[in-house]
């Protein structure tokens, strides 16, 4: 007899337009989750969140439910992951991810899946379509942020009564009470999750992540500061438009082909400091962030800053402190609404000589990088340092641009 095939309980399809939608695929088990599950699912986030190709992110159920928690039958399994692993953590690494998230809510979302459907940005619900939380019913403590979420977007008093309840919050109570976007026939909740994708899609995707970021990064502020973080967002987007080849009277050359405009990981970038010599210095216990890239040596060792998305036009950072890697980290900062001043010289970053470089006979006059799409970039060690002026763009994650 042979044996049956290996089911791939997380599936990742990709569209030509830019949509990716991520199948939870355990229906006979109503896709209740295992440990791999939960790993699988955190990186196939990371990998869209990585993939330029993908703009939107659908995450949806096979079957008649979208998601109904935590498979108990492998309970010590699931929980016997450190709840501190950011890397497997899905929600997480969705609420980390910058790309929009939809929600196709098929059936029942039950506590842990209740959870991934709040850390997406639009929800699309199903007739049939349920809410419910039982952390209460079985002794267990959300860890996915269940508590303080639902609060805030159904208020208090809701909130209260289905958690400690354990009641269903129907599709027709979600939309009444802004849980979700729409809700639809059963059998068109996907094909509505795409259509909103679609248009999305149509916009300036740039402006997209941007837009998404300040709207989830300034509900965590009070209005006064939410307010500042937006005036301090335009002014960065303002300088970034002027330098775009095509837009506001163009001032920077076209960039030689060693120049290309795409995302980089670099693993060290020194010198972020400001103006009076000073280093940003973090105030706030806030949640685990993702396992840095290095650490400062101007700050006692201890200050962590990760750069992303870096090219001669800019990019963006994160700057916080950490005793060891693996703890919680630190963030928030005393001055987080100042400009930093930085210099970023090509021969103080560590650039990988890999075999595919040396192939190009090229790898002693330019430094190396693989960018999050896998594709090897040059840029000459000798070049100019690029001066830049780092703007806050959240509570946490900085933006910079050239200074001209």
């Amino acid at each position: 007899m042979k044996a049956a095939e290996p089911v791939e309980l997380i599936v990742v399809e990709r569209d030509p337009a830019g949509v990716a939608v991520v199948t939870i695929n355990r229906p006979k088990a109503l896709n209740s989750l295992t440990r791999p599950m939960i790993v699988s699912l955190a990186a196939a986030i990371r990998r869209l969140d990585a993939d330029p190709a993908v703009g939107v992110v659908v995450i949806t159920g096979r079957g008649r439910a979208f998601c109904s928690g935590v498979d108990f039958t492998a309970a010590e399994e699931v929980f016997k992951g450190d709840v501190k692993d950011i890397v497997a953590d899905p929600v997480i690494q969705m609420e980390r991810c910058r790309k929009p998230i939809i929600g196709a809510i098929n059936g029942y979302a039950v506590t842990a899946g209740f959870e991934i459907a709040l850390a997406c940005d639009i929800l699309i619900a199903g007739k049939d379509a349920k809410f419910v939380d039982t952390h209460t019913r079985f002794g267990i403590f959300p860890s996915w942020g269940l508590s303080q979420k639902l609060p805030r977007i159904i208020g208090i008093n809701r909130a209260r009564e289905v958690s400690l309840s354990g009641m269903a919050i129907t599709a027709e109570m979600a939309e009444k009470w802004g849980l979700v976007n729409h809700v639809v026939d059963n059998g068109e909740v996907l094909k509505k999750a795409k259509e909103v994708a679609q248009a999305i899609l149509r916009n300036n995707r740039n402006m997209v992540l941007r837009y998404k970021s300040v709207i989830n990064d300034g509900s965590k502020l009070d209005l006064g500061h939410a307010l500042a973080l937006e005036k301090v967002i335009i002014s960065g987007v303002i300088t970034q438009m002027e330098i775009q080849w095509g837009s506001i009277g163009c001032t920077v050359p076209r960039p030689s082909p060693a120049f290309r405009r795409q995302p980089h990981d670099f693993d060290l970038i020194k010198n972020i400091v400001f103006p009076d010599g000073t280093i940003p210095r973090c105030q706030d216990h806030a949640l685990p962030t993702r396992v840095c890239l290095f650490k400062n040596p101007l700050f006692d060792g201890e200050s962590v800053i990760e750069i992303w998305n870096f090219s001669k036009f800019g990019g963006s950072l994160e700057l916080s402190t950490a005793k060891k890697q693996e703890e919680q980290r630190v963030r928030g900062y005393l001055q987080c609404y100042r400009p930093v001043s930085c210099a970023v010289h090509v021969k103080d970053i560590e650039w990988d000589q890999k075999k595919e470089a040396m192939e190009m006979g090229e790898a002693e006059e330019f430094a190396v990088y693989l960018n999050q799409a896998g594709e090897l970039l040059l840029i000459p060690q000798e070049c100019d340092a690029i001066a830049v002026t780092v703007h806050i763009s959240s509570f946490e994650f900085f933006s910079f641009v050239p200074i001209l």
